[in-house]
């Protein structure tokens, strides 16, 4: 259903107490759409209800009133396993603790990811350890408990990417991170989602967030019926130009055998341009036999 926006919010309302008619509502929406492949940020101020209403938007949580429409499902007509079907295929999430498994390497979690994706099982470990190296984890292996912080939201971000989803709902997803640490996240979020045409909602406090979302709106600005502003976004900083380089002098072909050098060059190709790009170690593999070897050192006491 490409034709179809990838959020529609219709007279959604919430309130924990339902039956207490004078008590305000802490959501109350009476419209909002994004597109496919739209990015919006959703400001407000801590207990505001900005997490409740991406948990109601996932289904994880049901309104008093009005109803939320996911790639044109209205997601809370499903009921108990129907919906976390829908929401494991169609929703990718990024929670602000991570929420990742204990005990269980990063390239598990995305696993845990793709039971719900379409693709055939035995596809499903070469899915994950591309994601994982995508997003520059050198050790899928490891426990996340045992990665830094920035490491883990990596793997934060590939576990909600798993499906291919069309709507990816993230909450405060820069809170834990250093200044640094959250340019880099929020520019992995927003790329990714970029690339794959999928619809990025993120919730945040955070001011340093504004500058890049040409869509942004409070809570209170959906209440009074606004749909948020839309202004360009800022762009990304440019990665600084390489200096040009002396054209490499003709190689000498080493005599074959044992004593031979090895070439250092030889899993790297050259693009179009002309820079070095790394080729990707899965694509020879047959899908039965992608496995992973690493020497994980130690943890120092």
């Amino acid at each position: 259903m490409t034709d179809q926006p990838a959020l529609r919010i219709e007279n959604l309302k919430f309130r924990y107490h339902k039956r207490r008619r004078g008590e305000p509502w802490v959501i109350d929406i009476a419209s909002l759409t994004l597109r496919r492949g739209e990015q919006m940020l959703l400001t407000g101020g801590s207990g505001r209800g900005k997490s409740t209403l991406l948990h109601l938007i996932a289904g994880l949580m049901d309104p008093v009133e009005g109803e939320t429409y996911v790639d044109g499902t209205p997601i809370h007509s499903l009921r108990g396993a129907q919906r976390d079907l829908f929401r494991g295929k169609r929703i990718g999430m990024i929670f602000q603790s991570f929420n990742l498994l204990h005990g269980f390497s990063a390239l598990d979690n995305v696993l845990a990811a793709l039971m719900f994706s379409s693709l055939q099982r035995k596809e499903h470990k070469r899915r994950a350890l591309y994601l994982l190296k995508h997003l520059d984890i050198e050790h899928p292996r490891r426990n996340p408990d045992r990665m830094s912080v920035g490491q883990q939201q990596r793997v934060a971000v590939a576990r909600a990417m798993a499906c291919d989803p069309v709507l990816v709902l993230a909450d405060e997803p820069t809170a834990s991170l250093d200044p640094d640490n959250a340019l880099n996240a929020i520019t992995l979020i927003q790329d990714i989602c970029r690339e794959k045409n999928a619809t990025l909602l993120c919730v945040s406090h955070d001011p340093a967030l504004r500058e890049r979302f040409a869509r942004q709106a409070s809570l209170d600005d959906l209440a009074r019926g606004e749909q948020g502003i839309r202004a360009p976004a800022a762009q990304p900083p440019a990665r600084p130009e390489r200096p040009e380089r002396p054209a490499p002098p003709t190689p000498v072909k080493a005599a074959s055998g044992a004593g031979a050098p090895a070439d250092p060059d030889e899993d790297l190709e050259l693009d179009i341009e002309g820079e070095v790009i790394e080729r990707d170690p899965l694509a020879d593999l047959d899908d039965d036999d992608v496995e992973l070897k690493e020497q994980d050192e130690p943890l120092s006491r």
